[in-house]
């Protein structure tokens, strides 16, 4: 198994309840993804940070998954 845990920082004036609803928006998605067995969304107030511990079956299919069009996704998102 292989893990890959990504943070970033939210855009400016989001709050919490608005990144909630924007992740949970999301989570169909990861449903589908070939060799992900499970995702967790991260989040810290405290920190103003948010993320995801992605667990995958290999190496390959989270470097296929984690690619330059996937942090364009995030940046945008």
């Amino acid at each position: 198994m292989i893990f890959v845990f990504v943070s970033f920082k939210p855009r400016a004036g989001r709050s919490p309840d608005e990144m909630r609803a924007v992740l949970r928006a999301t989570a169909p998605k990861y449903r589908t993804i070939p060799g992900l067995i499970r995702k967790y969304f991260i989040g810290s107030v405290e920190t103003g940070r948010a993320g995801g511990a992605y667990e995958w079956e290999t190496l390959a299919q989270a470097e296929a998954y984690h690619n330059d069009a996937w942090k364009r996704v995030i940046v945008e998102t």
